[in-house]
């Protein structure tokens, strides 16, 4: 065995083994990381993890290792890869309960035969307890868990692809635009309508400012209105000059200058 085979081979063993410290797996694509996860949390739930509980659970081993299960906690950055992870698991648990040693996962890690199949068969019918999560997905969990102490909203949601601002934003323009065109119409709107910044562009440059956070209290102060206002002027100028049907030849027909948005 070559001594990069043999690190590596202590590395994961390691990993399995080790749980009084927090590690670092780093590797590449394709070597392993998963089954290695897989295993670590595998030999955590029938060896230390279930000794643990043993000291204040009951003699349930089903409510036993949900009660481990509940400890655990395995995420990741995609919805592909949790469902991955959380299948390789339950067919861990699995392979041991029939006294087969999953891949990767060391039997020096692992309680004596006997009765590491009798746990890995409690865990099995506990793993509607196991959290498998998406990073997003346990940080909602959390957030939605102690919404007071967070500072949300109870029911709080998260809007990935951003429909839920842009049909936001798309409200309070449909509210504004008859005031903004009506008897006495606001001429900063007119001065955007004569040069081309239509309600798209006016949509797009407020959705980008909510996604930089901006919120009421933000506008509270005289300052800082400005710099939002100022904010907002500079996004509708580069989205103005950027459109082939507004530039700056608008300005030398009209003769005006941008106004200002206070």
């Amino acid at each position: 065995m070559s001594g990069a085979t043999a690190a590596d081979a202590r590395a994961r063993e390691r990993a399995q083994t080790d749980f009084d410290v927090p590690l670092l797996l780093e590797a590449g694509a394709g070597t392993g990381k998963t089954a290695v996860l897989v295993a670590r949390i595998v030999a955590w739930c029938l060896g230390p993890g279930w000794e643990r509980v043993a000291k204040r659970s009951s003699s349930d081993p089903s409510r036993h290792a949900s009660r481990v299960l509940r400890g655990v906690v395995a995420i990741t950055f995609t919805e592909a890869a949790s469902a991955e992870m959380a299948r390789r698991i339950a067919e861990g648990f699995e392979q041991v309960g029939r006294g087969v040693l999953p891949p990767g996962l060391y039997e020096a890690a692992l309680p004596p035969p006997g009765l590491r199949e009798r746990r890995a068969e409690a865990f099995r019918l506990a793993l509607d307890q196991l959290r498998v999560h998406t990073i997003h997905a346990f940080c909602l969990r959390l957030l939605l868990s102690h919404p007071l102490e967070a500072g949300v909203h109870p029911r709080l949601q998260v809007d990935a692809d951003g429909q839920a601002i842009a049909a936001a934003v798309r409200e309070v323009l449909e509210e504004a635009l008859p005031r903004a065109f009506g008897e006495e119409p606001d001429p900063r709107w007119l001065w955007l309508a004569e040069h081309d910044v239509g309600p798209r562009e006016i949509e797009a440059a407020l959705a980008t400012l909510l996604g930089d956070g901006v919120v009421p209290e933000d506008l509270a102060t005289t300052d800082a209105a400005q710099r939002r206002c100022g904010a907002f002027q500079a996004l509708l100028q580069v989205r103005w000059h950027a459109s082939p049907t507004s530039s700056a030849a608008g300005s030398r027909r009209s003769g005006t200058e941008a106004p200002t948005f206070r």
